[in-house]
């Protein structure tokens, strides 16, 4: 299993996925089958590791029209509908 951190940290505004990411591996340490990315905002060079995975989860910040601190679990057509119609908001939300 990938467990995929996406946002940038430099910003301090977007970065949850990637700080969400970091504790993962900590906990995570030492088991073969899961593995924990940092992907920062280099969406389009994470094709590899995503589609070498036979399971993935990706955590990330989105515009939610909801509170801050809402979390929504997309799941397979729902994430494909949600990244093509979802309203990106930045340079790496890519289909």
């Amino acid at each position: 299993m990938l467990i995929l951190g996406i946002g940038n940290t430099l910003l301090t505004d977007e970065g949850m996925g990637v700080h969400v990411v970091h504790e993962l591996s900590r906990q995570y340490a030492g088991q073969s089958d899961v593995e924990c990315m940092d992907g920062g905002t280099i969406s389009f060079m994470l094709s590899g590791p995503i589609v070498s995975t036979q399971n993935l989860i990706i955590v990330d910040t989105a515009a939610l029209d909801a509170p801050p601190g809402t979390i929504r679990v997309f799941e397979g057509p729902a994430m494909d509908d949600f990244v093509a119609h979802g309203g990106k908001s930045s340079v790496h939300e890519v289909s």
